[in-house]
């Protein structure tokens, strides 16, 4: 097993490395096939709570293999498989094609990764020379170890063998190998391979590039634009992502859902950089990151922001389960907004408590200050010809949707003046909240399928040009507002 310091070592010896294996987005199902059919069900979940998890392998392991989840050698199954050996009456091509999730899950949840392969602590040419041998069956002096790497990162075959399995056990091998004999990538893991389908979260670049990065849990990529919104690159083989961020040192913070994890790349040329938040993170909706480099992911499902430092080691934990102070319900994003409080210069966090149809404040080392309620409308609400108050199950042309209510709190971001910018589904519009009198100031967009209207929105991020940027869960657009 890897250790931390090896992990997060900045000798680049790992600082570089591979996409995980993709993942299709796991459906809900009711019952397995028998062992024997030819149906390529992708089965993971099977509790069917959304999640792919430790719960699920409980029922894969008494079912499938009639043992004890505690009994099992997970890694040493998860080898077998890859490796297409027959395993417990059903071959490896059933349980790939069945439960390709849960294979996935178990590699990051007990470290199958193989890299340190003379379990030294450390990776080296001692490592290449045992891998060369066991698995390329080659004197490793006489392998091009550059053209191994692009094949590899490519999902290629080197040497006339199929490189999925290095893919998902030797990230960590991979990446030294680039860094050991200088390859060069050049745009390979950043070739567009897919179209959006579903537009998520927003990050904009902190390079001087002026890209933006989205990601797409349906297609399972983080999708690259330039300043002028074109498509120029896509960082594929991610599980469900959701909340993106750049960090202090420019990389690139993924939420993986489907892992349960953050996953760190370099946006320059999409390379794997390390991994955290396993086994501490359920649903990593958002991410921000905090002036002092500290890492602020909203957890939906375990109710609470969880506050990494600038290394992504678990610092504190804000908020817990409930309705009352210092508590959340499904929260589903946070922002830091700088603003005066009596003259005197002040930094908040802020957090979109969805459930409980507020958003509640905290001091940056997670102590909470207050609650701000939904403030109300400067026009009085919109009624449809049947007297029902519009909103997002009720469009136009009867209703045109003004004003907050707090109904489904989705996104929150902050601008140059401090003020806060609030992203509600229901209501399918952003509204501009003082924060300073928690007054209402300004909205724009509104429900509806045509240009500067919202369907399904879900992130909202604000340019340099005061201009803010809006996605649609449901499309593969986005929208682009003057801020009032």
């Amino acid at each position: 097993m890897l250790s931390k310091a090896l992990i997060h070592s900045k000798s680049k010896v790992i600082v570089t490395g591979l996409l995980l294996a993709s993942l299709a987005w796991v459906p809900n199902i009711d019952a397995a096939p028998k062992a024997d059919s030819k149906q390529s069900v992708e089965m993971s979940d099977l509790n069917s709570d959304g999640t792919v998890d430790y719960a699920d392998l409980v029922v894969f392991s008494s079912t499938y293999l009639g043992q004890s989840v505690d009994t099992v050698d997970w890694c040493a199954f998860s080898d077998a498989t890859r490796l297409h050996e027959k395993l417990y009456g059903r071959s490896p091509k059933y349980y790939i094609n069945s439960f390709g999730a849960l294979l996935t899950f178990i590699v990051n949840k007990y470290d199958c990764d193989r890299s340190d392969l003379d379990t030294d602590g450390r990776i080296s040419t001692k490592d290449l020379a045992i891998f060369s041998i066991q698995f390329l069956e080659l004197n490793w002096e006489t392998v091009a170890w550059c053209d191994f790497y692009t094949a590899t990162v490519s999902g290629g075959r080197f040497s006339g063998k199929p490189t999925d399995y290095y893919q998902l056990h030797f990230r960590y091998l991979i990446g030294f190998t680039k860094d050991h004999y200088g390859c060069d990538t050049g745009p390979l893991l950043l070739q567009i391979k897919h179209q959006p389908k579903s537009l998520f979260r927003m990050a904009a670049a902190t390079d001087g590039s002026g890209n933006y990065y989205v990601s797409d849990p349906r297609v399972n990529s983080v999708f690259i634009y330039d300043p002028n919104l074109a498509l120029v690159g896509e960082i594929k083989n991610l599980d469900k992502p959701l909340g993106i961020a750049i960090d202090t040192q420019g990389y690139l913070l993924v939420g993986n859902d489907g892992r349960n994890n953050i996953e760190v790349y370099d946006p320059g040329d999409g390379q794997f950089l390390a991994s955290f938040g396993e086994g501490q993170l359920r649903m990593p909706t958002a991410i921000t990151v905090g002036p002092g480099g500290e890492i602020y992911v909203t957890d939906s499902r375990n109710n609470n922001i969880r506050v990494f430092d600038s290394t992504y080691i678990l610092i504190r934990t804000i908020g817990s389960q409930g309705s009352g102070e210092a508590e959340l319900d499904f929260p589903t994003d946070a922002v830091i907004v700088s603003h005066t409080d009596g003259g005197t210069p002040v930094q908040e966090l802020y957090v979109a408590d969805q459930v409980n149809h507020r958003i509640q404040t905290y001091d940056l080392e997670g102590n909470f200050i207050k609650t701000i309620d939904p403030p109300p409308p400067p026009p009085p609400p919109v009624y449809d010809n049947n007297g029902n108050r519009c909103g997002w199950f009720n469009p136009p042309p009867e209703c045109t949707p003004t004003g907050t209510k707090f109904t489904r709190l989705q996104a929150l971001t902050a601008d140059a003046g401090g003020r806060l910018h609030v992203l509600d589904i229901f209501e399918a519009d952003v509204a501009i909240i003082d924060v300073g009198t928690g007054e209402l100031v300004d909205t724009y967009g509104q429900y509806g399928n045509g240009p500067g209207q919202l369907k399904n929105p879900v992130d909202v991020l604000l340019t340099t040009d005061n201009t803010a940027l809006v996605t649609d869960a449901r499309s593969d657009e986005m929208e682009v507002f003057a801020i009032p």
